[in-house]
């Protein structure tokens, strides 16, 4: 009877070991999972910021390129409104000058 006794608390004593090794190993794999959770945060992060970055560049890039395309635009359409003014001022002298000397 001692030895059934025994048995019973050498396999609880078993039991009990299990068990501490099983909630020692649910902490270290929690442990690995929040540290590889918070790995994989920075490292998303990390890239969405260089992401971000590069549509800032592209998009200003973009923009750069649009002023200047404007920019050409718009002073090649007032070249040709001063050309147009200087025409007519030419005109109107030439107009002038002929009432003038007739």
């Amino acid at each position: 009877m001692n030895d059934i006794v025994k048995d019973i608390r050498e396999t609880e004593d078993e039991a009990e070991e299990i068990k501490k090794e099983a909630r020692a190993k649910a902490k270290e794999i929690l442990k690995e999972a929040n540290n590889r959770a918070s790995n994989m945060f920075t490292e998303y992060n990390a890239k969405a910021e260089k992401e971000a970055a590069r549509l800032k560049d592209e998009a200003e890039k973009k923009a750069s390129e649009e002023i200047n395309r404007l920019k050409l635009e718009h002073e090649k359409e007032l070249k040709e409104i001063v050309e147009r003014g200087q025409a007519r001022i030419d005109e109107a002298v030439q107009m002038i000058v002929g009432r003038i000397v007739t």
